[in-house]
């Protein structure tokens, strides 16, 4: 993998593409997620305590109104002083029955009312209006702690009849009993006793909008735990030894919420302590993950799916960019390995605008310019090879005619003729300055030099005939400068300006520096050159691009310029003009700054 990654730009791209893509989705989902989570559960909490609220107090009402109901039992003088005084004949029982028929009907789902005379042991039962009576044979589980005149309920058990006989056998329901110990008004002394067996049907509508029965679970719980009403209908009526319940049993928070997560149970459970005379009561909702996070799974998947969808998007995007990009890239190692090869003239073909068009063009100008400093360097070459050659056909040995110079020079000392020395000696310099192949450049003052020993042999040829100044400029002595391009100037006055003019000849030069240009200048009071052969020489001259040209039998001027581009690059000039009372004008120009393209010329030369 790590191969993979380092061997390509490409790879690298598209991984940082895809590192760049993937993780921000995938964040955003994670965060979106947990968020969605936290708000659903926060909201859940929030919407199930306002409806089991509601459920408490709609289960409270109901209590109330049949604990009221009971109250009727007091308000009745003359059923008041039955139950003291035990009477048990048929209007008395009219009465009792009368009693147990309102509150039995004071609200639904009540399933039997039983009624208990202490006086005289009798009991008696009211099942469907169905009458029944009998001694009484029930002792119910009093709550310790009741207050006088109050009211017990107890927990959710099986139906019974009481211990007494009924008319109509009962129905076996689950039921929960409200019972109330009657007293002896103002006294605390009991003479009776009423229960009301409820269905547990009352329970179950009462609660039926508190939650899902599909989904989510539901309990009422007494204070030790005992389960009176459940979603679960086999635990109703027994103890639920559960941790979270007998923890929300002994909370001391009327209305809370807890989070649970067992191999059993995962969720919340919301709870809501309903406490009144009669019960303490604990409405307990529990509600699983996997009903309260549905929406936020769904939310989820389609988020994934969606990430997904724009995953494979943006993965077909990242390659088709990185191919985009690198491309051109491997384009240009295939050029580079064909041109490493040799194939100079290979073509380069990306017609871009970036950064990477930029850098094709830079390499494609380049490739021209090696191109070009190849071709240079070998029409360089192939001129110096072009000179050794002349002078190897001239079949002189230059030692051998600077020693003979020298030997005839002896001889004139000799014979006192000083004049015929320094005549020998400037033709042995210049002989010795021509055909020395070895330097191809020299320092402007030893052209000048050389330049100087031409014309003082020119000097004895036409004596008075013949006059020079020569003014060479300090700061330009040591420029290098190819050898050579002064004198074929010079010799042009000779072969084609003197003869011609009745004139003294006379040769001015001068060279001076402006502005990073050596500037030569040769004038002569020749007659000039004819304009239109003066054009067609600019013309010339303005089309020379570094070529080994000899179209004279001297060295020439075309051969001067080329020589100059050779060594100091295209901006090296040389001009000609005719001077007004007679006579040429040459300038050479040669630069000492260097362009781009000529910096690389002059190293590699």
């Amino acid at each position: 993998m790590k191969r993979f990654i380092q061997s390509s730009i490409r790879n690298k791209l598209i991984l940082l593409l895809l590192f760049s893509v993937v993780v921000p989705i995938a964040t955003s989902n994670i965060i979106t997620y947990i968020y969605t989570k936290n708000s659903l559960k926060n909201q859940a909490i929030e919407i199930n305590k306002k409806l089991i609220a509601e459920g408490k107090e709609n289960l409270l009402n109901y209590l109330n109104t049949i604990e009221n109901s009971t109250f009727t039992l007091y308000s009745n003088v003359t059923l008041e002083s039955i139950l003291n005084r035990g009477w048990t004949d048929s209007q008395s029982e009219s009465y009792i029955m009368t009693a147990m028929q309102l509150v039995s009907r004071s609200a639904e789902e009540i399933h039997q009312v039983y009624l208990s005379v202490n006086t005289n042991n009798r009991s008696y039962l009211l099942y469907k209006d169905k009458y029944t009576k009998g001694f009484t044979d029930y002792e119910p589980t009093w709550n310790e702690q009741i207050n006088p005149y109050g009211a017990y309920v107890e927990s959710t058990h099986q139906s019974h009849s009481f211990g007494l006989e009924p008319v109509t056998p009962a129905d076996n329901k689950m039921v929960f009993t409200i019972h109330r110990p009657l007293y002896l008004i103002p006294s605390t002394e009991q003479i009776g006793m009423i229960s009301v067996d409820i269905e547990l049907d009352i329970v179950e509508n009462l609660v039926a909008r508190l939650f899902d029965s599909k989904k989510e679970e539901l309990y009422i719980l007494d204070k030790e735990g005992r389960v009176v009403y459940s979603s679960e209908d086999s635990l109703v009526g027994g103890v639920l030894n559960e941790p979270w319940a007998h923890q929300i049993v002994m909370s001391t928070e009327s209305l809370g919420s807890l989070e649970l997560n067992t191999a059993e149970f995962s969720g919340i459970t919301i709870y809501s302590k309903i406490e009144s005379s009669m019960v303490e009561w604990t409405i307990v909702k529990r509600v699983p993950d996997a009903s309260l996070y549905a929406n936020a799974r769904q939310l989820g998947l389609i988020n994934s799916w969606v990430a997904i969808i724009f995953l494979v998007v943006a993965l077909a995007a990242m390659v088709v960019v990185s191919y985009h990009f690198t491309k051109p890239i491997k384009e240009l190692i295939r050029w580079s390995n064909a041109i490493q090869a040799g194939k100079l003239e290979e073509t380069i073909n990306i017609n871009r605008t970036d950064e990477i068009g930029s850098l094709a063009r830079r390499f494609k100008s380049m490739m021209q310019t090696i191109n070009e400093l190849i071709l240079r360097g070998y029409k360089l070459s192939l001129a110096n090879k072009t000179n050794e050659l002349k002078i190897l056909q001239a079949q002189i040995n230059p030692h051998f005619m600077y020693n003979s110079l020298q030997s005839i020079g002896a001889l004139a000392l000799e014979y006192k003729v000083p004049k015929v020395y320094m005549l020998l000696m400037s033709m042995g310099q210049i002989m010795h300055y021509s055909m020395n192949s070895k330097e191809t450049t020299v320092p402007l003052s030893k052209e000048m030099e050389y330049v100087h020993y031409y014309l003082v042999l020119q000097k004895q040829r036409f004596e008075d005939d013949l006059y020079f100044d020569m003014h060479v400029d300090e700061e330009t002595k040591n420029i290098a400068v190819p050898k050579m391009i002064v004198q074929p100037i010079v010799e042009n006055y000779f072969k084609h300006g003197k003869h011609s003019s009745a004139l003294a000849g006379h040769i001015k030069i001068h060279t001076y520096l402006d502005d990073e240009v050596l500037t030569i200048v040769v004038e002569d009071n020749g007659i000039g050159i004819q304009e239109e052969k003066l054009r067609q020489l600019r013309s010339e001259l303005s089309r020379i691009q570094n070529s080994a040209i000899d179209r004279t039998e001297h060295i020439g001027l075309m051969n001067v310029l080329n020589r100059l581009r050779l060594y100091h690059g295209n901006q090296a000039e040389l001009e000609l003009e005719n001077i007004e009372n007679g006579g040429l004008k040459v300038t050479i120009l040669i630069p000492l700054y260097l362009n781009e393209e000529d910096e690389t010329t002059k190293s590699s030369t």
